[in-house]
């Protein structure tokens, strides 16, 4: 495996940080190593426009680019990267397009690691599990690109559903939360709420029998 490069060891120093202290560890290793400090500032504002290095939002001046992908909007974030709605402009394609936070791969053999994993998540198929279409990196961003998948969060849907207990409600109203077609929920609250977690059991068995564990 390669050793990593000044800025890239001095970077990791500082996402090793909890995120109050991380600007200031970025200048104090910038006035430290005066020949490194434009290369560094250069990767910590970069990762930090994408959100991934102070705070899940991404800032406003977030780039309009990532290698092949044109980012058009920032569909959410959280503890490991912030997701984009992009444009596969080659393939004219738009996608969910995921950049990892960078600290969950400076740990000896995380890179690789990571890349195992999304490859093997990448060989699934199966109608109930989102596929991946690609991954890489460019300026120090990882990231992967899957399909994006129209429709509302289970948060979203579990706020709608609110109000009155699952033994008074059918699943047309699952349907309305999720402004879906009602025929595809015809039952009991119960039948609906089973048919759901059979797709579910279904999709992760699928990937356990190929060696992939989701840990979520």
């Amino acid at each position: 495996m390669p050793e990593p490069d000044d800025v890239e060891r001095l970077l990791a120093e500082c996402l090793d940080l909890p995120e109050t202290e991380r600007k200031a560890a970025l200048e104090e290793r910038c006035r430290a190593h005066p020949e490194d400090a434009d290369a560094l500032r250069g990767r910590f504002e970069a990762l930090a426009r994408f959100g991934l290095v102070l705070d899940p939002s991404p800032d406003p001046r977030a780039p309009e680019r990532l290698g092949e992908f044109r980012l058009l909007e920032t569909l959410g974030g959280g503890g490991m990267g912030v997701v984009h709605l992009a444009e596969q402009e080659p393939l004219g394609r738009r996608v969910a397009l995921k950049c990892i936070r960078p600290e969950h791969l400076y740990f000896e053999g995380a890179r690789e690691r990571f890349r195992r994993e999304v490859a093997a998540v990448a060989r699934l198929k199966h109608p109930n599990i989102v596929p991946i279409y690609t991954f890489g990196e460019e300026d120090g961003v990882p990231y992967f690109a899957m399909e994006r998948i129209e429709g509302r969060s289970l948060a979203d849907v579990l706020a709608l559903l609110q109000g009155r207990p699952p033994h008074e409600r059918t699943g047309a109203d699952v349907a309305r939360a999720l402004g879906a077609d009602p025929a595809a929920f015809e039952g009991t609250w119960a039948q609906v709420a089973i048919r759901i977690a059979r797709q579910v059991a279904a999709a992760l068995a699928h990937a356990h029998a190929r060696g992939v564990v989701h840990r979520d």
